[in-house]
Formats: C-alpha cells, structure tokens, sequence
C-alpha cells in the first residue's frame, strides 16, 4: 500500500532564484498545536523575520557576497546570516540575565548565607541547593573539556557559547511555542571561528571534535523541557521538589536504557546496519574529516563572521530596545534569532498558519473564542501524539526490528 505521510509538503519553493528557498508544510498539526497558545506578537515576528532572511539572502545571491561555509556540518547555511542570528541569541541572554540580576543575586546570598531573607519553600530546588549543583557542574564540565585535550582559553570561549544556546532555547521554547526551534552555530564553530585555529594545538581541535555530545544539534539538550517541568510545578500545590527528582530520575533512566539498546542493537544487528547519518556520513564521518582540515590548513580569526554577530547583537538591542519603549510595537524580537535558523524554513509554514488562524479568532471572538476554541487545538496534540504512539506498537508488533519514519521535526 502507498503511504500517507503526517506531514504532506509541496517541496522547496523559491522567490526567485537567488533566494534561499521555503519548504511547504504546511499540515505540520504538531507545530501548529503548539505554536497557536504562543503570543501572536511572536508568531508574526517569526515568519515576518524569516522573510526578511529569505529577502537578505537573495541579495547576498545576487551579489555575489558570501563568505566560506562553517567549519562543521551543523551550522547553518548561510554563515552571514547564521552569525546574525547567533549574535541576537547572544544579546537576548545577555538582556534576559540583566533583567533578572536582581533575583539571581537574592540567589546567590541565599545560598551562601541561610538568613538572608530570600524565600525559596515555593521553589522546586533550594536556592543552596540550585547555586552549589551549578558551580559543580560548571567545573566538572570544564575540568572535562580540559581533560579531552582543550586548553582553558577554548574551553571558557567553548562554555560561553554553550550557555548561549541553553539559555537562549529554553527562553525561545518557552516563548515562541516552537518546540523544534534551534541555535544556527554550534559552540565549536564559534570558538574556532572567533578564536582562529592557528592558535590551537592539535589536542584542542580534537577535544572539540569529543564535545559535540553536549550540543545535541543546538536545541538546548534539557533546558527546554525542564523550563517547562518547572512552570508545570506551579500547578502543584504540594510539595513541588519531588517533580524535578523524578523528572530527573526519567532522564537518567531514559539515558541508561538508550545506550544499552543502541549497543545491543549495534551487536546483535550490526551497527552499519543503522541509519547513514548518525553513525556514518553525518556525525563521526563529518566531524573527523572537518577536524583533520583543520589541522592541515590552520586558520586566523574569522573577522567577517565576528562584523555580522555584532551586527546581530546590534539589531536586537535595538529592537529590545524599541519593543520597551513603545508598547504599541508589533515586532517581537525573538524572531530574530530563529530566521536563519535550518529547522525554521520547515516551520515556517504551520507557524504562518496558527499565527493567520489566532489572529482571525481574537478579531472575530476576542478572549472568549480563543477559550472556546483552545480545544481543538489540543486535540491536534492529543491526536498526532495517539497516532506516533499507535504507529510505534503496530510497528512494534508487526514489523520488529524494521518499522516506519512517522515523526519528524
């Protein structure tokens, strides 16, 4: 029998043929689900900002400006506009870390001083508890890049770019309502790019070949989803700190049972059985063979890719700027740092969709529609997830050990 795909799609479209092209989606349900209870603000400003992306890119095109693509495989194309958006993501974290300097500071005296008069018995974890699992962490995971080779320059610039994509994802999630949103440069690339090569030794380059396991293709790794688990704890009335336990619990469980299958798999199947690209082509293949070029022809600091990060840092701030000082603004300026994102052309669409939908609803209904219609819009979710779910048993049940691509992003 044919198949019937989730998410039917015209292929890639484009303006005109300098442009970076658009896929059309647009029966992403999953998408569209979540991305309906975000801020309408928002969702304008995502699509809004990836067309203005499109229209920069066609220019570059038509000019023929353009500067060499990243130094790995999982930046995103093209580096001008990919460092555009990096450098907003940068200035959200950075305004979003200023804006709460004054809690984190109650934080912190509360941590080191147990009478300071800091409330935290609504919290999920002790501010103690919370500033000490951070320090500790933030060493083990430095000692840890130091150990696979980095020297502690890379390793700070390494950390700083990481904490970028943490918290600037768990923000985006948790605003734009896009599940699926990404960073357009790894922290690898970053250092190398900002850094240079040529100052990098050879055990640097291969630590952070090793550290692309904390990455996870720049989607934040836990941060998104235990933003969520912690705005969940404010539905409970009890005692909230046993959430996090046994969310963290399901982690470590989910962690432990992924890589005993994957090795069972691996033995008892053959590892070059698997899919090409997490083990082959993509991933291990990509990575040694960018390394070994690196190697071999060392670079200097790359000053063009640092003009467009400043350029969007720049932006932001003004649009943050623009944003507080004039209520009345219509562009929120989270979209900015998805537009060159690679997952964004996919998103586009069904963003576009909820965004027109909401928009007509509040116009028509105002407040009361939009309650009155926040059911099918769950529903979307409820359904796509039954049938993920429902797919993998048949799957499971009637095709082991071969089964069926039902889901992605």
């Amino acid at each position: 029998m044919p198949g019937i795909g989730i998410f039917p799609h015209a292929g890639k479209f484009n303006f005109t043929r300098y442009s970076p092209h658009v896929y059309l989606e647009p029966l992403n349900l999953f998408t569209i689900g979540f991305a309906y209870f975000a801020n309408t603000q928002v969702l304008f400003s995502v699509w809004f900002f990836f067309l203005l992306h499109v229209v920069e890119g066609g220019i570059f095109n038509r000019l023929g400006y353009q500067i060499a693509k990243s130094t790995d495989s999982f930046s995103a194309d093209p580096p001008t506009e990919a460092y555009q958006c990096f450098g907003a993501l940068a200035c959200l974290v950075v305004w979003r870390l200023w804006v709460a300097r004054w809690h984190l500071r109650d934080v912190f005296l509360k941590a080191f001083r147990k009478a300071y008069p800091a409330d935290d018995s609504r919290e999920v974890l002790a501010y103690r508890t919370v500033v000490f699992v951070f320090l500790v962490s933030l060493s083990f995971v430095l000692f840890w890049l130091c150990r696979i080779g980095m020297d502690i320059t890379t390793a700070l610039v390494f950390l700083c770019a990481l904490s970028i994509i943490y918290i600037g994802l768990a923000r985006v999630v948790s605003e734009a309502g896009m599940v699926y949103s990404g960073a357009t440069v790894t922290p690898q690339a970053f250092v190398m790019d900002m850094r240079g090569t040529e100052v990098m030794s050879a055990g640097s380059l291969t630590g952070i070949a090793l550290s692309y396991s904390i990455v996870d293709y720049m989607r934040g790794l836990f941060t998104p989803g235990v933003a969520q688990s912690i705005k969940m704890g404010e539905l409970i009335q009890g005692n909230r700190r046993a959430l996090l336990f046994w969310a963290g619990i399901s982690v470590l469980l989910g962690l432990a049972a992924s890589v005993f299958y994957t090795l069972h798999l691996g033995y008892s199947h053959g590892a070059y059985n698997f899919p090409r690209f997490p083990f082959f082509s993509g991933d291990p293949k990509g990575i040694y063979g960018s390394t070994l070029t690196m190697m071999h022809t060392p670079k200097a600091p790359d000053g063009e890719r640092m003009v467009f990060f400043a350029i969007g840092a720049g932006l932001m701030a003004f649009l943050t700027f623009l944003r507080y000082r004039f209520p009345g603004w219509p562009l929120h300026p989270i979209g900015l740092t998805l537009s060159a994102a690679d997952n964004t052309g996919h998103l586009v669409m069904p963003v576009f969709i909820a965004w027109a939908c909401k928009s007509v609803i509040m116009a028509v209904g105002g407040v009361n529609l939009y309650r009155r219609s926040k059911p099918a819009f769950l529903g979307l979710l409820v359904g796509y997830t039954a049938g993920v779910v429902l797919s993998f048993l048949i799957d499971a049940l009637w095709w082991p050990g071969e089964g069926h691509l039902v889901h992605y992003w």
